[in-house]
């Protein structure tokens, strides 16, 4: 059996081959995603703004930076850097001024509680924030010791939450970019 001699061609057939196997074969991650609120104002003219990070994969909130300008009820400006756990998930968060710790006593703390239109994912977009009827998006003070009932509130008015999309690679635009190089690789020893 003879082995043939390595031509540049066969040899760049099998390296786009390999990569077009590793490539096509790599499952892809999504990455949690910043999302940034947008003008979210309050019956009162009181407004949030800031942002934070969400993995959908994992359901969990991080790096949050929140806050909220005075109004009638909340009357100065806080940051809102905790998560009530028992009342977050996809798709509404609540965030507060202190942290939740141990059934540690949440009465009279300010809170920033936002209840999406949809869930959040990892596919960034646009979600309005719902407020009157449907929802219950507010800025208030908790009357609790874990902040499920407020004693003052001041509803949603308008705003939503943006967040650029994380581009995955293509299985498809993968196996076209490989056969573009095999067609490129042709062209080349056509001339030479």
């Amino acid at each position: 059996m003879s082995i043939k001699n390595p031509t540049p061609k066969r040899i760049l057939t099998a390296g786009l081959t390999l990569a077009i196997g590793l490539f096509t074969a790599l499952p892809s991650y999504a990455v949690p995603l910043l999302w940034t609120l947008d003008n979210v104002v309050f019956s009162d003219d009181a407004a949030a703004s800031g942002s934070f990070v969400y993995d959908a994969d994992t359901n969990l909130y991080s790096d949050l930076n929140l806050v909220s300008s005075p109004g009638s009820i909340v009357t100065s400006s806080h940051s809102y850097p905790f998560i009530a756990p028992t009342f977050t998930g996809p798709s509404q968060l609540l965030a507060l001024v202190s942290a939740p710790i141990g059934g540690t006593d949440q009465t009279d703390i300010s809170y920033l509680y936002l209840d999406f239109i949809g869930d959040l994912t990892n596919a960034g977009g646009r979600l309005s924030v719902r407020g009157g009827p449907q929802g219950f998006t507010s800025l208030g003070v908790c009357a609790s010791l874990n902040c499920g009932v407020s004693r003052d509130f001041n509803l949603f008015r308008s705003g939503s939450v943006i967040s650029a999309a994380v581009p995955e690679p293509s299985t498809m635009g993968l196996v076209g970019l490989g056969l573009l190089g095999m067609g490129f690789a042709r062209k080349l020893q056509r001339k030479g």
